[in-house]
């Protein structure tokens, strides 16, 4: 199985290595939203307004199955320090943003593996 870096930024404000994990067991859906807003006008007409931030980027959903509790504790520390994190793919693709949610599903009696569902929020121009 191919694996992903995993960087932080420190104090100084540059990323640093913190290690790799495994990369997720699903595809992930990366989307690019426009802002631009549609406004109906009193005649009927419609006119396209857009904002200086022209897109969003959302927020990407892993799915890890069969996950080690190094793995879990690292996302969680991740959490609860507020890291900013750059994730490197096995392709060289860069994403960086911050870990905002963990679902862990516990299979009691299956060997007592935990599968994972994380969100992670993107930066804005991380896409």
């Amino acid at each position: 199985m191919s694996t992903w870096s995993i960087k932080i930024k420190d104090s100084t404000g540059t990323y640093v290595d913190d290690g790799v994990i495994n990369r997720p067991n699903q595809d992930l859906e990366t989307q690019t939203t426009s802002n631009t807003q549609v406004i109906g006008l009193a005649d009927g007409s419609t006119v396209l307004i857009t904002p200086e931030i022209k897109k969003k980027v959302d927020p990407i959903t892993m799915f890890f199955a069969d996950t080690t509790s190094a793995l879990r504790s690292k996302i969680e520390s991740y959490m609860t320090n507020g890291d900013s994190v750059q994730i490197i793919t096995h392709t060289g693709e860069i994403f960086t943003g911050m870990f905002i949610s963990m679902k862990r599903v516990w299979f009691v009696g299956i060997a007592d593996t935990y599968d994972i569902m994380v969100t992670f929020l993107r930066e804005y121009n991380s896409d």
